[in-house]
């Protein structure tokens, strides 16, 4: 009803109203049949209902379509693979022209996914083949103890291949389930300096509440960094508005100091108790305001004055301010010592970042879940970064943030010219190819995912199609890696090699178990 009050229509509209249009005014439908005499429809797979009978009233009996059923893995955005099955049933007369020759990988790989996509059982027969023989190498799967194990190896594969085969880094694609599994493998790529690029989701590190924790961490360990403290003056919400800080930089430029510095001398010259009530003494707050809304144009507040100097600020803005220079001074244990993610972990706690995060999404609490859990996953690669004993007195918050400097240089720089790894979502990935391809944490719950075991047949047939096309992404060699635990949420968890793993014909893999640590006493 709102859209139709602004004579608007959504993307579905566009799709429901023509079919409402051609089936309610047949005359109408007839001048575009004759119009359009021949319809050629592409990824036809991933068609929906509504697009599947639009298609049928426009084009009659006069149709192509392209598709491959075992590429449907769009379902959750209201693709229906039944259209092409369904295709023969509602065009009499078809003439169906199977494309089975493959050009892109090799007769190896084509066998692992015909063995795969073979145990779907609602398709369309059919059998990949190729010609391509040269580099027919076996498909490596490897078992590594954990999802840090996992991301080292990958990450050192990487540059054994490169070192080896001279290779370039963008000619390989690491495809993951799901954006949750991408930290490990970019902390290790950080470690190993490979640079990468996320595509599909946004990277690790470049998550707003990631960053914004960061920016605490970067301020706490230097004052004088603006850029971090302008991030989390307002994150979350203190009521520091616009008007206030453009009167705090001001007071910056004019000692020619940091805002830091600025807001120090502006407590020794106005001394204020934090808590403070604002008694309508003047002076702009913004307890509605969004974190980080220094920038946005907005109306102050009326029958107030806006601040004209530092000097003009209401108690509550000091209060606010000094509540804020005294959490960060408190944390200055950080610096040193041990016990860096515990810290973390209670200066989240401290800010009541859940609390800000349910007031930024006020429509989901799944999303504001699905970010603090971000933030949690964050503490532990913290608490795991400690505990490596290769880590051994290096574990302050500066040898931290020295660690993760470089993702903030856009992904790492392409040096060179050998481009950047390709990390991505399996669906990302779809209609790509690379000459090497790692497909991580292929387990049960991850690829099938835990929804569609839990669900029911239909759902785990479109993982094993997922799973199908990130085997095909891959041109010359394939590894796949199946992680025997790994982290999830506060607890490791045993995890289970994913049943399309025996799907895949034994005698084109090479299994290769993790080596055991060799127990010291033995070894004297």
């Amino acid at each position: 009803e709102g859209l139709k009050l602004y004579n608007a229509v959504d993307f579905d509209d566009l799709i429901v109203l023509p079919i409402k249009i051609f089936r309610e005014f047949p005359e109408i439908l007839k001048k575009y049949r004759d119009r359009y005499k021949y319809l050629m429809v592409d990824e036809f797979q991933d068609t929906s209902h509504q697009q599947y009978e639009m298609m049928h009233l426009l084009a009659d009996k006069n149709v192509a379509v392209v598709g491959d059923d075992d590429q449907s893995i769009y379902s959750w955005r209201g693709a229906d693979y039944q259209n092409i099955v369904n295709f023969e049933k509602d065009f009499e007369g078809v003439k169906e022209i199977r494309l089975e020759q493959n050009y892109r990988s090799t007769e190896t790989i084509l066998e692992a996914a015909n063995g795969v996509i073979s145990h779907n059982t609602n398709r369309k027969e059919k059998k990949l083949w190729s010609q391509k023989t040269v580099g027919n190498k076996p498909i490596e799967i490897f078992m590594p103890q954990n999802e840090t194990d996992e991301a080292d190896f990958i990450a050192e594969s990487i540059q054994g291949i490169c070192a080896e085969e001279k290779i370039k880094y963008d000619d390989f694609g690491v495809l993951i389930r799901s954006n949750s599994q991408s930290r490990p493998i970019e902390e290790a790529f950080l470690s190993a300096n490979i640079p990468y690029t996320m595509s599909g989701g946004t990277s690790f590190f470049e998550r707003k509440e990631i960053k914004d924790i960061v920016s605490y961490l970067r301020v706490i360990a230097n004052h004088d960094d603006d850029i971090n403290l302008l991030r989390i003056l307002n994150t979350p919400r203190r009521g520091i508005g616009r008007a206030a800080l453009e009167a705090l930089n001001e007071r910056a430029a004019q000692k020619h100091s940091s805002l830091w510095d600025a807001i120090k001398s502006l407590q020794a010259d106005s001394p204020v108790e934090s808590g403070l009530q604002d008694q309508d003494s003047g002076g702009m707050t913004d307890s509605a305001g969004g974190a980080g809304d220094f920038s946005l144009s907005r109306d102050e507040p009326q029958g107030r004055a806006s601040p004209k100097t530092a000097g003009d600020l209401s108690p509550k803005i000091l209060g606010a301010l000094s509540e804020f220079t005294s959490l960060i001074e408190s944390n200055s244990s950080m610096l040193g010592g041990k016990g860096l993610a515990k810290k973390v972990k209670a200066l989240v706690e401290e800010i009541n970042y859940w609390d800000f995060l349910i007031l930024e999404n006020p429509k989901s609490e799944k999303a504001a879940r699905f970010k603090y859990l971000n933030v949690e996953s964050l503490i532990n690669s913290i608490e795991q970064w400690e505990n490596n004993p290769d880590n051994a007195g290096k574990t302050s918050l500066y040898d931290y943030l020295n660690r993760i400097t470089l993702l903030s240089r856009d992904d790492m720089d392409d040096e060179g010219g050998k481009g950047k790894v390709n990390l991505m979502t399996i669906h990302a990935s779809k209609g790509l190819e690379f000459p090497v391809v790692f497909i991580a944490g292929a387990e049960e719950g991850l690829i099938p995912h835990a929804r569609a075991i839990e669900e029911d047949e239909k759902n785990v047939e479109e993982e094993r199609r997922l799973f199908y096309v990130a085997i095909t992404r891959a041109r010359d060699k394939l590894y796949i890696s199946s992680c025997a635990k790994r982290r999830k949420m506060q607890a490791t968890v045993d995890c289970q090699p994913s049943r399309f793993l025996d799907e895949i014909p034994a005698r084109l893999v090479e299994y290769h178990e993790p080596q055991k640590p060799v127990d010291d006493q033995k070894a004297l």
